[in-house]
């Protein structure tokens, strides 16, 4: 995308992702954030591992945001400084933390095209679905809108890969949950959960080739299995 398209920007979501042309964030400048701006890792982890290091004031630095409603771990993330936002991450900011308008670090990164902080993010628990509230679009909307292809490729990778783990994770907890289960699923139930369960996700463990039809097309299968034990369980319960 040309810097020209990333730079127009308007009322709502655009002015939210993207500065004006020659513009600046305004940040306030506590250290978390100079490092942050400039992906300085060892100063950072030295200064916050300093024994002098005040830690309420280093709490209110990480996820303090700047006069442009920006954190540390966002503007790492429109930066690209992926090795910061790991770090700020592995420190305790919460990877899913939005601004008021719903936007996490995971929008800026998919705004800017930032592939491998989408990567880093995703792989440290960054929800793909999480949708901003002015306009409803989850990250993978926003990279499409501002025509980032290779973050709109792996964003469908991931949510077809996070589906497929949370239908085998919800029927596990289904199968778990006494109150839900107990008097509904007969052991065939169960046995047929258990085994469905495991061939996927060992599937999952040992295909880290899998594409996003791949992840669609074993989701499928695995709500097949699950339809009419989901169906028995939609079905009101009858007490004696």
């Amino acid at each position: 995308m040309s810097a020209s398209a990333l730079s127009r920007t308007s009322a709502g979501a655009h002015s939210e992702l993207t500065p004006e042309r020659g513009s600046s964030p305004a940040v306030s400048l506590n250290f978390v954030m100079k490092c942050a701006l400039s992906g300085s890792v060892e100063s950072f982890t030295a200064r916050i591992e300093s024994e002098e290091q005040d830690r309420e004031a280093l709490v209110a630095m990480l996820v303090g945001r700047d006069a442009d409603n920006k954190s540390p771990l966002d503007m790492a993330a429109i930066l690209d400084r992926v090795e910061m936002v790991k770090e700020l991450i592995a420190k305790g900011v919460d990877v899913n933390d939005a601004t008021g308008t719903g936007h996490t670090a995971l929008h800026y990164a998919a705004a800017w095209g930032k592939i491998n902080t989408v990567k880093a993010l995703i792989e440290n628990g960054a929800n793909v679905h999480t949708k901003t509230t002015n306009t409803d679009e989850r990250a993978r909307d926003v990279a499409s809108r501002y025509e980032q292809l290779e973050c709109v490729d792996y964003l469908d990778w991931a949510e077809a890969k996070d589906k497929l783990q949370t239908e085998i994770s919800v029927m596990r907890d289904i199968m778990a949950d006494p109150e839900k289960s107990q008097g509904r699923l007969s052991r065939e139930d169960k046995a047929l959960i258990t085994s469905v369960c495991n061939e996927h996700e060992t599937w999952l463990q040992n295909t880290p080739e899998a594409t996003t039809s791949d992840f669609i097309s074993h989701r499928n299968i695995v709500h097949e299995a699950f339809a009419p034990i989901n169906l028995k369980l939609s079905e009101p319960r009858m007490y004696e």
